[in-house]
């Protein structure tokens, strides 16, 4: 088993490293061409609660068509591209992806893939599904200057996401689609402000996911009964 806590540089894993589990949790990485990188482990993989930011390349990055995966509460800000899975199954929740200049949650190859309770802003395109089939829930996509939800080439499964101020909200291309679970909405977030992406008292995000729920936000906050759209849970002991 591996477990990689307290870097402040690239945590990569390459195939033949590790092939039990491999937990990533509580790092710090800055200012490195990229953050973590897994690649054919083989191995179960818990991402988790990692900062990262200033990042040139990919901020989390996993290739393992063999592997399950599970990327949590990761915050990624001010970088090139957030998260990318080229081959692999599993979960992506509770992360926040800020101000990419490119992609800040792109799936692809051979996957199956939950993509839920993310919050993508200020990118190029926010959640990007290539070539594969994924599941988008109870995310928001604000912001981003090409699209929100982008498919290309496959059928995607969206349901109670929230899209605004993208270059395009909801984008098919090449053939790709989307199947509509419903609860999916063109309205504004309400975020505290341009760069803090907690909802505030009156977000439409509040009480309205749908289809699948999570035990905490991004913050490791307990989110209530039915949570709120996107990586934050509104709460009363903490109103804004």
């Amino acid at each position: 088993n591996g477990l990689f806590e307290d870097n402040d540089e690239t945590i990569s894993i390459e195939e033949g490293d590790l092939q039990k589990e491999v937990v990533i949790t509580g790092n710090r990485i800055t200012t490195s061409k990229n953050g973590i990188v897994v690649v054919g482990n083989r191995s179960n993989q818990v991402i988790a609660g990692n900062t990262i930011e200033h990042i040139t390349g990919v901020a989390i990055s996993v290739s393992d068509p063999h592997s399950s995966f599970l990327i949590d509460g990761n915050t990624i800000s001010t970088g090139s591209r957030g998260i990318l899975v080229s081959d692999g199954n599993g979960t992506i929740v509770n992360n926040l992806v800020s101000r990419q200049t490119s992609d800040g949650i792109v799936v692809a190859g051979k996957t199956q893939i939950l993509i839920a309770f993310n919050t993508v802003v200020h990118s190029v395109i926010g959640f990007a599904s290539q070539n594969t089939k994924a599941q988008f829930l109870n995310n928001i996509a604000y912001g981003n200057t090409t699209a929100g939800f982008q498919a290309l080439r496959q059928k995607n499964d969206i349901g109670y996401n929230i899209a605004y101020h993208n270059g395009v909200n909801f984008e098919m291309v090449d053939y790709g689609s989307f199947h509509d679970l419903g609860g999916n909405a063109v309205i504004d977030p309400l975020f505290v402000s341009d760069t803090d992406y907690r909802p505030t008292a009156t977000s439409p995000c509040i009480n309205a996911s749908g289809l699948f729920t999570t035990t905490y936000d991004v913050l490791g906050d307990l989110r209530d009964g039915l949570p709120d759209i996107g990586a934050y849970e509104w709460s009363l002991s903490n109103p804004l």
